[in-house]
């Protein structure tokens, strides 16, 4: 299948993952800091803030503790899905694994 590749998962979650998580999200959350919106713009939410809302989701639902230490971009994420012209759409969407 692709996108799956055979191996031991463990390390490729300590080793890629939790590494990546470690150069990068601290980089999101500054940005969206800096932004003073509680988005990634300045004046609101952009395509930007709903692609990495997804992201922030469907690697919750792999690794459910991956976000424990980055808890502004776990917030960010619920203020994206509680957009009023989203959150019914997020509410009764089908739930996928990715």
């Amino acid at each position: 299948m692709t996108g799956f590749i055979n191996g031991d998962k463990n390390k490729a979650y300590n080793e890629l993952f939790i590494p990546a998580a470690e150069k990068y999200f601290p980089v999101l959350e500054k940005i969206l800091k800096k932004s003073g919106s509680g988005f990634f713009g300045k004046n609101g939410p952009t395509w930007v803030d709903f692609y990495i809302s997804e992201e922030i989701t469907t690697l919750s639902g792999f690794a459910p503790d991956f976000f424990k230490n980055y808890r502004d971009l776990i917030a960010f994420k619920e203020r994206v899905h509680n957009l009023p012209e989203l959150k019914n759409y997020i509410k009764s969407r089908k739930q996928t694994p990715m």
